[in-house]
């Protein structure tokens, strides 16, 4: 494993994995407030609103991206995933497209939401470039 900084996030990159999948915690914040999430406990466990991670911008993503495939070529699979994904649905329409744009060849997409912002032209675009959207 590899330290790597992107962006104000450090995170360990595997390096060297064969149809590695790689998934991009995009933020902490969610439109829910459930009892049994992980990310609402954090929040109640810090008693401040302040512990929201940083959430990754559409250059954060760009360069974890480039890292990732300098180290391991192109992942297999790509998942989103959060507290709720779908507040960052600009940011995530943009990577996408960027990559489909790119080339031919691409990654699979794949999602992890609570489904409550997948409407209209956001779930057009889920079911055309998503493989897997798990709720």
């Amino acid at each position: 494993m590899e330290n790597v900084s992107v962006g104000k996030v450090e995170k360990n990159i595997l390096c060297g994995a064969e149809n590695a999948t790689l998934v991009y915690v995009l933020t902490n914040a969610c439109n829910f407030r459930c009892g049994y999430c992980y990310e609402n406990k954090a929040l109640l466990a810090s008693q401040s609103s302040n512990c929201f991670r940083e959430a990754f911008s559409l250059e954060d993503m760009v360069k974890a991206y480039d890292i990732f495939c300098q180290y391991n070529g192109m992942p297999e699979k790509i998942v989103f995933f959060g507290g709720e994904p779908l507040v960052m649905k600009e940011v995530i329409y943009d990577f996408v497209s960027a990559l489909i744009k790119a080339d031919d060849k691409r990654p699979e997409f794949a999602m992890i939401t609570n489904a409550s912002l997948l409407e209209g032209e956001v779930r057009d675009f889920v079911l055309e470039h998503f493989s897997a959207v798990t709720f």
